[in-house]
């Protein structure tokens, strides 16, 4: 495999869209309008009632790919449905379509996270009907790199032999998806094996939840300093006691 150059890096801006939701946007600002024929990527984050109801399309395909958690659709063709973490949409607008995206409440409070990416329709083709292909996690093809390091999940194109699925999309273009073998991420106080469980681990801390249950009760003593009183009593600190426990240790070595 030939090693790529970088040509450009973007930097995402957050900024609200739909109703109540947030996404970072890397292509469609400022200084990337569009990347033909992408014409703009999200990373998307919405929750409860936060989301993208009714809105229209034309002349594009959209690719929907959810991370955590599920997200609703429905359009006014009649199709609708969820797609789940792992699931992918490829909506194509054509002529027109009205639609609404809505996530779907988890358990456990987090929003909804996903990816989408909006492709130009050649031509040729913006009067086309509209139409929804959903691709399951379970149906992407993917291979894992000799070494064991990396798994690609083949969305769209042709990765290391394998092709993906085929009239997902009119537009060719291609998409994978890539999980490297963990290693050590840390953000702050925290430290996982990737990414992902990074931003769990926030969420949890947030909303005091899988192993950080006690912080809706608990309150530290010593913020406020710590004083004798606190030595001599709840902080079992006394220097003469710690001296004889010492003392005890050594002599039970000898």
């Amino acid at each position: 495999m030939s090693a790529r150059s970088i040509a450009k890096i973007v930097t995402a801006r957050q900024q609200a869209e739909g109703v109540g939701a947030r996404v970072r946007r890397s292509i469609g600002v400022i200084n990337q309008k569009s990347f033909n024929p992408f014409l703009m990527f999200d990373h998307f984050s919405s929750s409860g009632t936060n989301g993208f109801p009714e809105h229209p399309h034309r002349g594009q395909e959209t690719i929907t790919l959810v991370l955590h958690g599920a997200m609703a659709h429905e359009d006014f063709t009649g199709s609708k449905g969820i797609l789940y973490a792992g699931d992918l949409q490829f909506m194509t607008a054509g002529k027109g379509i009205v639609h609404s995206e809505m996530p779907v409440a988890n358990e456990d409070g987090s929003p909804t996270v996903g990816l989408q990416l909006w492709v130009d329709l050649p031509d040729a083709l913006k009067d086309t009907e509209p139409r929804y292909r959903d691709l399951r996690e379970w149906e992407i093809p993917q291979v894992v790199t000799d070494d064991g390091k990396v798994t690609i999940k083949v969305i769209s194109g042709r990765s290391h032999g394998i092709e993906s699925i085929k009239e997902l999309a009119y537009t060719p273009i291609n998409y994978y998806y890539y999980k490297v073998k963990a290693g050590v991420v840390h953000y702050g106080p925290f430290v996982a094996d990737c990414e992902e469980n990074i931003e769990h681990a926030i969420i949890d801390y947030q909303y005091a939840q899988n192993g950080f249950e006690n912080r809706k009760t608990w309150k530290t003593l010593i913020s406020d300093g710590v004083t004798k009183d606190m030595i001599e009593g709840p902080l079992d600190g006394n220097l003469d006691k710690r001296e004889a426990t010492k003392k005890s240790y050594l002599e039970s070595k000898q």
